[in-house]
């Protein structure tokens, strides 16, 4: 299947601005440091695809997007990404989500990279 991408159809300059700006905030070396103590919130809605092949032994791939943007951009999740971004209907105490990452037995640094990640992808973002 192929995809053809689509013109934006209408000004697209904001979101291309978010997009430099959820970078540099990703490459902060402070961010670690703040997402470890403080909340983190959704950027806006996001649309959610998972695609699975039936009758083949090939693992699923959840795919994520902004949702209402001139120009989509869709991004690949691994697990940890998804369920963080799941959880995020409200603004989320990331010390709650490391201490449930923990009794599931998946590494602190593990939940923080990926939320560094979805910073990067403009999923997510420090709230306050």
């Amino acid at each position: 299947r192929e995809d053809e991408a689509q013109p934006p159809t209408r000004d697209a300059g904001p979101e291309l601005e978010a997009i430099f700006a959820a970078e540099r905030l990703s490459r902060d070396p402070t961010l670690k440091d703040r997402l470890r103590t403080g909340k983190i919130a959704r950027t806006g809605p996001v649309a959610l695809v998972e695609t699975r092949g039936l009758g083949v032994h090939v693992p699923a791939t959840v795919q994520a997007r902004l949702v209402g943007l001139a120009m989509p951009v869709e991004h690949a999740l691994d697990a940890i990404e998804r369920d963080i971004l799941t959880s995020t209907d409200h603004p989320v105490v990331t010390s709650d989500l490391l201490s449930a990452a923990a009794k599931a037995s998946v590494a602190e640094e593990a939940v923080l990279g990926s939320m560094l990640s979805l910073v990067r992808k403009g999923f997510i973002r420090p709230d306050g």
